[in-house]
């Protein structure tokens, strides 16, 4: 009886070395959570994307997110900007007193300051080197916090080409051109532009007829001038850009059809299709 009770014993002790060594390792020796990790670490076909066209498209934007006024538009709720007097119009009252905010440029703190309770605010998505590198770029259309939302995650979200305060629609045209050098309105309301009319009009509006993956949110509280029908997405408008500003690759294939040559009296008799 004890030698059955000592192989048994053995035995569990057997599985137990056999099992452990898996079951701690898939809680502390294969999986180390960092903080802080890269959108390219994940989606690095994006990475290839962009750094394989690094055109005026790709400069353009790296510009943009590399403009602190713009960044700084985007996330208070801009919907106009006066050059002349430094100022920022919002559609949004962020600090609850029922008044839309608006912002000045504080010279001496070298920030935008709200009329309202003096903060002061200047947003930044360099790391603090001066260059726009293909990560940062990505926060540019997907940071939320950008478009005054958030998420439990990432913190971050998809903004379409046609958002209000990128290149507009025909509903928002909240760009401002005045914000970019040697900008123009043909540019940041390119929206606005193709809903009327050109020849990209039937494109674009049977595009903003369906809606995308994408979950509009209610930026600043407000439904998007891009959303879709449902009132919950936005809409595939964004399409339209991405046909002329993306490379799409094609491989064609010519399938011949079967010809009825006429050469056989004797072939079965059969409809023409």
């Amino acid at each position: 009886m004890k030698q059955k009770t000592v192989l048994l014993i053995l035995a569990a002790i057997a599985i137990i070395l056999f099992v452990l060594p898996a079951v701690y390792s898939l809680f502390a020796g294969q999986h180390t959570f960092r903080t802080n990790v890269g959108c390219l670490r994940c989606h690095i076909d994006v990475a290839d994307q962009l750094s394989a066209d690094m055109g005026d498209v790709y400069e353009a934007h790296r510009r943009a997110a590399n403009n602190t006024d713009y960044l700084t538009y985007l996330s208070v709720g801009g919907i106009d900007y006066d050059k002349t007097n430094a100022t920022i119009w919002t559609n949004y009252d962020g600090d609850g007193n029922g008044v839309s905010d608006v912002w000045i440029w504080n010279a001496t703190e070298e920030k935008w300051q709200r009329s309202s309770d003096g903060k002061l605010l200047l947003v930044s998505i360099d790391d603090g080197d001066g260059y726009i590198n293909v990560d940062e770029m990505c926060f540019l259309c997907h940071k939320a916090t950008l478009f005054g939302l958030s998420t439990t995650h990432t913190n971050t979200t998809a903004r379409g080409c046609d958002d209000d305060r990128c290149h507009g629609n025909a509903v928002h045209q909240y760009n401002d051109p005045d914000l970019f050098p040697n900008a123009s309105s043909s540019v940041v309301h390119v929206g606005y532009l193709l809903s009327k009319d050109n020849v990209h009009v039937p494109f674009y509006t049977s595009a903003n007829s369906e809606s995308s993956s994408y979950m509009d949110g209610n930026p600043f509280g407000q439904p998007g001038g891009n959303i879709a029908p449902d009132g919950q997405y936005i809409s595939k408008g964004f399409w339209t850009c991405l046909g002329c500003h993306s490379h799409t690759e094609v491989s064609p294939v010519s399938v011949s059809t079967d010809h009825y040559l006429h050469s056989n009296p004797d072939a079965p008799k059969k409809r023409y299709t």
